[in-house]
């Protein structure tokens, strides 16, 4: 009888010990080493609109050196023009070169950002092969920019505005940054990851045009030196 006694003071000691070990709160030595989880949502939240840990990033340097397909279509009151084509975008030669299909005329172009008029025209070079034309026609003025010529640290020079994240039809997702072309008519280009562009939006304010403009098949590259010239000279 005494043994009987003695065992089930022994079984209730051994339940009473399990139930304190196991309600027993985590020590902050049993978390050690381990890495706080960051909170996606916050995270997010820093560039989110309308949330309440929104802070504007810093703008970037473009990867501004690049060939790309493109598709544009430009407009106002007056007309409605989409066409197709490559540019080479070659800040450091002060140059675009734009190939493109319009209307059925195919044309190639030379912007020379370094010869601009002082109401922001740039010198343009054009050769237009028309349907069933024997010979190109050239032409040389100065035209409204369409083509925009983008720079390394044109966003940071131009105390760029953060415009959110967007989705583009052919390169996904992006962000936005906007500025003030010249310090006269809105920019808005559109980075990929890799501070990459992948399009824009543009507007001139004295023809009261907008041209929208994505990007697709883009290399970070540069043309050699003596193609440019001969294309230039030619």
């Amino acid at each position: 009888m005494h043994f009987q006694n003695l065992l089930c003071i022994l079984i209730a000691h051994q339940v009473a010990v399990a139930t304190t070990t196991s309600a027993k709160p985590a020590t902050p030595s049993s978390a050690k080493g381990k890495v706080p989880k960051i909170d996606k949502c916050a995270s997010a939240a820093l560039t989110t609109e309308f949330s309440a840990g929104f802070k504007q990033p810093h703008p970037p340097v473009i990867q501004a050196e690049f060939t790309t397909s493109f598709v544009q279509h430009k407009w106002n009151q007056k007309m409605s023009s989409i066409s197709t084509g490559f540019i080479h975008n070659l800040p450091s030669k002060g140059l675009i070169l734009a190939d493109q299909v319009v209307d059925g005329m195919l044309t190639s172009s030379v912007f020379d950002y370094n010869n601009v008029t002082y109401d922001d025209n740039v010198d343009h070079t054009m050769t237009a092969f028309q349907n069933a034309s024997k010979s190109p026609v050239v032409w040389r003025g100065y035209d409204a920019v369409s083509f925009p010529i983008l720079t390394t640290q044109m966003l940071v020079n131009g105390d760029a505005v953060f415009i959110g994240q967007v989705t583009r039809d052919f390169s996904g997702r992006g962000v936005g940054w906007m500025i003030m072309d010249r310090g006269k008519n809105p920019l808005t280009i559109y980075l990929n990851p890799c501070n990459v562009a992948i399009g824009y939006d543009y507007f001139l304010r004295d023809e009261k045009t907008r041209v929208v403009t994505e990007f697709f098949n883009t290399n970070i590259t540069a043309v050699a030196q003596p193609t440019l010239e001969s294309i230039i000279h030619t």
